[in-house]
């Protein structure tokens, strides 16, 4: 049993059409190792069986607490339940998703131990379009970083990223922040501020999160406000770490440019060619550098991508793409030697 000194953790999960998934998520939380938690669920309007599920699992267990509301969109539930927390630590968990049974007391321990502001995973990236698994922002070794250090890790995607759901945080990390309401893509519009009020970021090295991609989720569902809100949120990222985190600069470069491609990939792959599409093609026109892109391009995107720069006029991009293709066909022994 966890000691009440070790402080409590309220768990703030946001509900929405997701009933074929939201027990395991309920059972994994329900049943951590850590006992000292406050179980928030948003019931954000869901059609579906979603809140008759929560309303059972709130009988079974007097750590939950259960908020049933008109929907309101994910931002909005993560903020109902951030209103009414009173943990010393916050965490969130999607409630598609599930967690290691271990996952909030070897992250708030480490937490303890190192006195970090925030505690961060590894995570089980599971693919139930494609049925495949994989790990993600896993590190070898636990290790310590400041907010610089942090910062410049999630703008080169290396072992730590915007979500907000696989990291435990001190309370007052968001006493004055909440998610921006009316858009998806949310965790990248409060992130830098999330960093830059921690001193330092703890990773535990291990993946303890599974994070489940599948379809219709949010973020595959609404294809043009998919492309529209995830123009607005790297307008908003750029913005926000160019002027909190001045000694980033190269790392921001970096960022720019695949935030860019991964938008004019949206445009290609849902056939939309408005202005988002315009603005990623002459941001991409330039100011492309492959040494900065081309080991983030997405593997099955190439052949497209290589495709649409051709067509779009992206000669030299094309070419970068090809050779970088090749490359990879070379270690993999699919490529004979000219």
């Amino acid at each position: 049993m966890t000691k009440k000194s070790e402080g409590l953790v309220s768990v703030i999960v946001p509900i929405y059409k997701v009933e074929p998934y939201l027990e395991r998520c309920l059972d994994s939380i329900i049943r951590q190792t850590y006992t000292n938690l406050e179980i928030i669920l948003i019931d954000d309007g869901s059609p579906d069986g979603c809140g008759a599920i929560c309303d059972r699992y709130k009988e079974r267990d007097s750590r939950i607490i259960v908020i049933h509301k008109e929907n309101g969109g994910l931002s909005s539930a993560r903020n109902a339940g951030l209103d009414i927390c009173t943990g010393d630590f916050i965490s969130f968990v999607d409630s598609d998703d599930y967690i290691e049974l271990d996952m909030i007391e070897v992250m708030v321990s480490a937490m303890i131990e190192t006195d970090a502001d925030i505690s961060t995973c590894g995570r089980f990236g599971e693919n139930l379009i494609q049925n495949t698994i994989s790990l993600q922002m896993t590190l070898s070794s636990a290790e310590l970083f400041s907010k610089e250090e942090t910062m410049k890790m999630i703008l080169i995607g290396k072992g730590i990223d915007v979500a907000v759901w696989d990291k435990i945080y001190k309370n007052n990390i968001w006493k004055n922040i909440r998610f921006p309401e009316g858009h998806i893509y949310e965790d990248m519009m409060v992130i830098p501020q999330v960093i830059y009020l921690a001193e330092s970021i703890i990773h535990v090295g291990k993946p303890l999160y599974h994070y489940v991609h599948r379809e219709n989720s949010i973020t595959t569902a609404y294809r043009e406000k998919n492309i529209k809100d995830y123009k607005f949120a790297i307008r908003t990222v750029f913005r926000k770490v160019e002027e909190i985190f001045p000694s980033v600069k190269e790392e921001l470069v970096y960022y720019k440019n695949n935030m860019y491609l991964s938008l004019l990939y949206m445009c290609i792959l849902y056939n939309y060619n408005g202005e988002e599409e315009k603005e990623a093609y002459d941001y991409l026109k330039k100011n492309w550098d492959k040494k900065y892109s081309r080991d983030r391009i997405v593997k099955k995107g190439r052949i497209t991508l290589i495709h649409w720069f051709i067509r779009l006029g992206l000669a030299r991009q094309a070419l970068g793409v090809k050779k970088y293709l090749r490359s990879i066909l070379k270690k993999n022994n699919r490529v004979q030697e000219n």
